[in-house]
């Protein structure tokens, strides 16, 4: 038994993800690194919707999708870690009505105590300071020139990038862009009560709480617009007009290439003058003038 077992080779096996890739994938990056790449399939995939401002459209919502999920993270983020005194009592149940300096007095930890709102009515507000020289493992005092981090979103086809957009990434929080999540998941803190959690926990509950996973709903968009389903009910539209001028959306650019054929014409006629010598009758001549 032992001879058996000491002729068994041990070999190191290597893993990667040539199993699971698709012609189609998105990819999120940080700078260098990316944070986010999904390989998916498009059924009756139309290579014409690349050149359609439908899939300029819809890559530019799935960019904003991803934008406002990471300000709303970095809102939520800096109200549950800010330095300022937190409100401890003082509320009031109707907002309806109120002038701005009723709502400066209730929110502003300036005004301390009994406050008297400009319809008579008196509040009782109190807050709660944290202890000076206490430790703070949360708050971001970064102040990162721009576009020292950078978000980068891009769209590929068969190895081939047909869309990207860049934006500037110093202006969320350091602790939201170095967990981005763009499945909300809530695997964290899911089956467990909310007031047991580690503050930490707790940050990415209220984080994420009720909000869409964004991996499956930008997949689903861009299926949509890049399938022949779209086209049987959209017609793409490849051609944009911005001021005085129409633009083709598309690397292929038309226009150019008919200036080009024309600026070359006479030229070709001359060429072609003599059609004994080239064996060409003139209907000939004119099919080979009309694709050049």
């Amino acid at each position: 038994m032992s001879e058996n077992n000491n002729n068994f080779k041990k070999e190191p096996k290597v893993l990667d993800n040539e199993a699971y890739k698709e012609r189609f994938q998105f990819l999120l990056w940080v700078n260098d690194n990316i944070i986010c790449q999904r390989y998916f399939r498009i059924n009756g995939y139309n290579s014409d919707s690349l050149k359609s401002l439908q899939f300029k459209n819809t890559m530019d919502e799935v960019v904003k999708m991803i934008q406002d999920d990471l300000v709303s993270k970095s809102r939520i983020f800096m109200w549950y870690t800010r330095n300022e005194p937190m409100k401890l009592c003082g509320f009031v149940n109707k907002y309806e009505g109120l002038k701005d300096s009723d709502i400066l007095m209730l929110s502003s930890p300036d005004y301390d105590g009994e406050v008297e709102l400009s319809d008579g009515e008196t509040v009782e507000k109190e807050y709660f300071s944290y202890p000076e020289g206490m430790e703070d493992s949360y708050s971001d005092n970064e102040n990162l020139p721009k576009w020292e981090v950078t978000f980068k979103f891009q769209m590929v086809v068969d190895e081939h990038t047909v869309y990207e957009k860049i934006w500037d990434g110093g202006v969320y929080p350091k602790y939201v862009r170095n967990g981005v999540d763009l499945t909300n998941s809530d695997i964290m803190y899911r089956d467990k009560e909310p007031s047991s959690l580690h503050f930490a926990y707790a940050i990415i509950r209220h984080m994420t709480l009720g909000k869409i996973d964004l991996v499956y709903h930008i997949i689903r968009q861009i299926c949509e617009v890049m399938s022949y389903k779209f086209e049987d009910s959209n017609k793409y539209i490849k051609r944009d007009r911005y001021s005085d001028r129409n633009y083709i959306l598309s690397t292929y650019n038309k226009d150019w290439v008919d200036n080009a054929r024309q600026s070359c014409l006479q030229k070709t006629r001359e060429y072609f003058n003599n059609f004994d010598t080239f064996g060409l009758t003139p209907g000939q001549f004119d099919y080979i003038e009309n694709r050049l």
